[in-house]
């Protein structure tokens, strides 16, 4: 997870291919089922082919497992990865399920990103209205919030503006912070 979280899912890849038979020896417990997730959530940021294929099934053995925490983790980063596509009705699906998986077992910074694919969902309909109301339902001043769930919301923010009320058209939304591939880097904040 920390490579994923850093933006490397190359890495993280390899460090879940070489924790694969370790994690296979431990027996019936979620390790083999997250440690699956974290991989095809890594090939999916790596766009590889047939990639969410891998994230369904992983998230079906997430779900099967009833481990809310983790499966709002993957929802977050394929909602992402959608909304960065342009498969909008998708990415607002998923959103839609790692919120309510993610307020279900408390975690505020997974919540947080999927408010910000969903305001992101708004604004690629040209809906800054909802997508304002949505940030500001968003809780953004929770010290619990992760580095990649402040950095989802930048990217909203910079699209709605401060005045984000304004004119109802559409918008440019840009990548999420989690996705790898992220903004063209004269867009990215602070140069980077």
């Amino acid at each position: 997870m920390i490579e994923l979280e850093r933006g490397r899912p190359a890495d993280a890849l390899a460090r879940c291919l070489r924790l694969a038979g370790l994690v296979s020896r431990m027996g019936e417990g979620s390790e083999p089922a997250f440690t699956a997730a974290l991989a095809a959530v890594a090939r999916l940021l790596l766009r590889e082919t047939g990639a969410d294929a891998g994230v369904e099934a992983a998230l079906g053995e997430l779900r099967s497992i009833d481990s809310k925490w983790m499966t709002a983790y993957v929802l977050t980063h394929a909602a992402t990865v959608d909304l960065a596509d342009g498969r909008i009705d998708r990415a607002r699906v998923r959103a839609e399920e790692a919120l309510a998986s993610a307020e279900a077992v408390g975690r505020a910074g997974e919540a947080a990103i999927a408010r910000a694919v969903l305001a992101g969902v708004a604004l690629a309909a040209g809906d800054r209205v909802t997508a304002g109301r949505i940030r500001a339902e968003a809780h953004l001043d929770d010290p619990r919030l992760s580095a990649r769930a402040r950095e989802a919301w930048r990217a909203v923010t910079a699209s709605l503006g401060d005045d984000n009320a304004g004119d109802n058209g559409p918008h440019h939304v840009p990548a999420l912070a989690s996705d790898p591939s992220g903004p063209p880097p004269r867009e990215r904040a602070g140069g980077r």
